[in-house]
């Protein structure tokens, strides 16, 4: 398995601040870059069985003229998932270009001394490209490119000489044609899956309240959705019966209208063995996040001490590329720990530390077991993990 690629990229971008007033700053910039990518493959089956194709491969039972005579049978279609190479894989050579021009405008305002407030928006822009893998469908070798718009506006303030400060930003940003992993059954595909929406808030803030101790905390709320995304993974068939879901839910291959007879509808063959996630939620994206500390800070002539506890929380997100619900990882609360003590003017520090303290269990990716349909493998989390660390600048 041999792909050969290669990539020349080029960009001329600039940003340019306007001091319109002592007070008011205008931002603008722009980006032009373009990239093309050559790309060959050399992919050789040397094992007749690796470059069989079990599902499609003709297989006929025998049967008395009575009954019909032979009838076509899948036989092997269930020894596909031990083949390395599900179908005969077609060697390609491509080349594409891509280029966008991308665009930055910001508004910032200082209402006081104390006080800053922002708006800003902004268009980005990710090239196409290859799958380089031979388990890639050949359908889906090449992508388009992904491009986003994003809004946000916020605002930054200082409160109580210094002693308080509080950051707040509310964000929207839409995704178009965005290259998303996709499992094919033996690999994954880069594919573009349609469009993804993300918009929210985030909360941070820093208290001092006395001269030695230190607390800060951040929230973030994430509504994330798919509003469009037709090429999604499907199931699993040992998924279908346990989890009683509707058919509309696990259905492969989603239809569109019949060009021929308006009104009914007919497999697309241009998202075979793919599911629609349109409408569904974002994978892997907790709607809310927060964490927050407290530290106590110690002076201890030229020496410095500190305690330090830490809080972490995750809310439920879905850990697969599917929509499985089996796959959901629950709400997750970390408690961590550390106490340091340093010389500054020596610069060298040295600190004991534990993360997970009360050792919870969740699991950070779950994906279907390879030739195992039914079963489930994962990814866990770090268990409770203890240690010290020193740190000396030169």
């Amino acid at each position: 398995e041999l792909f050969t690629q290669d990539d020349e990229s080029i960009a001329v971008f600039g940003t340019l601040d306007y001091h319109r007033t002592d007070s008011l700053t205008v931002t603008g910039g722009i980006r032009w870059e373009s990239e093309t990518k050559d790309v060959v493959s050399d992919v050789q089956v040397n094992g007749p069985f690796l470059a069989l194709d079990l599902t499609n491969i003709p297989q006929l039972a025998l049967l008395p003229p009575a009954l019909g005579g032979p009838l076509p049978v899948g036989a092997f279609a269930a020894l596909s998932p031990f083949q390395f190479f599900p179908n005969p894989f077609t060697n390609f050579s491509a080349s594409r270009t891509d280029d966008k021009t991308s665009y930055l405008g910001r508004i910032a305002y200082d209402v006081s001394d104390n006080l800053n407030i922002y708006g800003s928006y902004s268009t980005g822009f990710k090239s196409g490209g290859f799958n380089l893998s031979a388990g890639s469908s050949v359908s889906t070798a090449d992508f388009a490119p992904e491009t986003t718009r994003s809004f946000e506006i916020g605002a930054k303030s200082s409160l109580f000489d210094g002693a308080m400060t509080v950051n707040v930003a509310l964000f929207d940003q839409k995704v178009t044609d965005f290259q998303a992993n996709i499992f094919n059954g033996t690999s994954f595909d880069l594919t573009n899956a349609g469009e993804r929406k993300i918009k929210g808030f985030e909360f941070e803030t820093m208290i001092n309240p006395f001269e030695n101790l230190v607390l800060t905390g951040a929230v973030t709320y994430l509504d994330a959705d798919f509003p469009d995304f037709v090429r999604g993974s499907c199931f699993s068939s040992g998924f279908l019966d346990p989890l009683n879901l509707p058919a509309s839910q696990v259905t492969c291959s989603p239809t569109i209208e019949d060009p021929a007879n308006p009104g009914n509808v007919i497999a697309n063959p241009a998202f075979t063995n793919t599911r629609d996630f349109s409408g569904q939620p974002d994978l892997g994206v907790p709607k809310v996040s927060a964490v927050t500390t407290a530290t106590w800070i110690v002076p201890m002539g030229a020496l410095e001490g500190y305690v330090r506890g830490e809080y972490q929380y995750g809310g439920r997100f879905n850990a697969g590329g599917d929509q499985n619900p089996l796959k959901l990882v629950q709400p997750q609360n970390l408690l961590n720990a550390s106490v340091g003590i340093s010389n500054p003017d020596q610069g060298w520090q040295l600190v004991g530390w534990v993360k997970n303290i009360t050792k919870e269990d969740f699991a950070q990716g779950i994906f279907d077991s390879v030739a195992q349909p039914g079963s489930l493998n994962g990814y866990p989390n770090d268990p409770r993990t203890y240690g010290a660390t020193i740190r000396l600048s030169f």
